[in-house]
């Protein structure tokens, strides 16, 4: 049984030593998967913008389309798009976003072909 002491020994020593550190990090984790979940209960609304301009981000696989918009409060966003999706947009278009609560993103149809 001495084995099983000198284990009861490790034990209290590890959570003496790193205890106080893992329960920061639990607790950071449980307040990040909260915020995450509360995020994303409200329904996406449809919002309009101006466009700006259009432009690229580079990554490690190539790079991605990004446009640029004006919002109705004047603020200016940079949002990445999916491809195809602003096929159909030119600058000064009105475009449509999804607002997720705090996230704001390209609408799947963002601007209505032109005539």
């Amino acid at each position: 049984m001495a084995g099983w002491d000198y284990r009861r020994e490790q034990v209290a020593d590890w959570c003496r030593d790193y205890g106080p550190a893992l329960a920061v990090i639990l607790l950071a984790t449980a307040v990040l998967v909260a915020f995450t979940l509360a995020d994303n209960r409200d329904p996406p609304t449809v919002e309009t913008a101006v466009i700006e301009s259009f432009g690229t981000y580079a990554h490690e696989r190539g790079d991605s389309p990004v446009v640029v918009v004006r919002m109705k409060d004047g603020s200016v966003r940079h949002l990445r798009a999916q491809i195809g999706t602003t096929r159909n947009c030119r600058k000064g278009d009105q475009i449509r976003l999804v607002r997720r609560s705090l996230s704001l993103t390209v609408h799947p149809e963002a601007c209505l072909p032109h005539a």
